[in-house]
């Protein structure tokens, strides 16, 4: 598909590239909290170049795609953590997302506090929420895309799941204490 002779031809690799951008800097950024997700994007694109060569056909493109994106933010994760082990915690470093109504501030601080409780998640369970709930892949493509068994995939939701209850309830009940 992406071959001539056994190379990769270039032009297909930038239909490819077009067909799937949108799609990568999307999960990219629900995965990794950010909207500034060039970099990692690019790594994605490049680690896909570099993959197809050995990219078999067995899978759909994106579900190989799917796979490089949950490397990719793996690796980015680990190298967040040993920055994160190095720095000391600075509140007063972080924006303030209070502003307009009421209740526009406070949808603004619930999203807030989700995506901090998906970032507290293990990386395996991230994925698995960030493919199930944001992507809206069956749970048999999200085990496809992170080579894990079907009952494997559901474990990690239903805990990341229970997880993110607990989380967000202890969250609210601060919110209810600070009023």
């Amino acid at each position: 598909m992406y071959r001539a002779g056994g190379l990769i031809v270039l032009q297909d690799f930038g239909e490819l590239i077009e067909r799937h951008q949108a799609m990568v800097f999307r999960t990219l950024a629900r995965m990794t909290g950010s909207s500034d997700v060039e970099d990692l994007a690019q790594e994605v694109f490049l680690r896909l170049f570099r993959g197809l060569r050995g990219f078999r056909g067995e899978a759909r493109t994106s579900t190989f795609l799917y796979r490089i994106i949950i490397n990719v933010v793996n690796d980015e994760w680990r190298r967040r953590q040993q920055e994160r082990s190095l720095l000391p915690l600075d509140a007063g470093a972080l924006p303030s997302r209070m502003a307009g109504p009421l209740e526009i501030a406070e949808r603004r601080q619930f999203l807030s506090a989700l995506a901090e409780a998906i970032e507290e998640l293990s990386p395996a369970e991230r994925a698995v929420v960030t493919l199930y709930f944001q992507e809206e892949r069956t749970y048999e493509e999200i085990a496809a895309i992170t080579e894990a068994p079907l009952g494997t995939v559901k474990t990690h939701l239903h805990r990341a799941r229970q997880k993110l209850k607990a989380t967000m309830q202890q969250r609210m009940r601060l919110c209810r204490i600070e009023r």
